[in-house]
């Protein structure tokens, strides 16, 4: 099961906590059974969301591979409105070569141009 369908089936409720009894929170699953911040958490939970639009999975995984999180996270809303794969491997060869602040700025314009009438 990937991250993002675990998130949505709420599969945290049903781990075991240290010492027994279950996490109280999805916060505090993520830091202490996985070892990962919250926010670093729904970033990964955005990517497989997005890669699970794609048909061509394994393709869509391999074209980000090499992108840190922290650009893929500015990617998400963009992919999420264009998610071809050609559409991806342009953002992907941005986001390789470019800034985090270059490719911020590249994906809002297209975003901005989609929220006008």
């Amino acid at each position: 099961m990937a991250l993002h369908e675990e998130h949505d089936a709420q599969l945290w409720t049903k781990a075991p906590a240290p010492g027994g009894g279950r996490y109280e929170s999805e916060e505090g699953f993520w830091e202490e059974a996985v070892g990962v911040k919250r926010r670093t958490a729904y970033q990964l939970i955005a990517v497989g969301k997005v890669l699970a639009t794609f048909n061509e999975r394994e393709e869509a995984s391999a074209t980000i591979s090499g992108i840190g999180l922290h650009k893929l996270d500015v990617l998400v809303p963009i992919l999420k409105k264009e998610s071809t794969i050609p559409r991806l491997r342009e953002w992907a060869a941005l986001a390789k070569t470019h800034s985090r602040e270059a490719l911020r700025k590249g994906c809002a314009r297209p975003l901005a141009a989609r929220r006008s009438p």
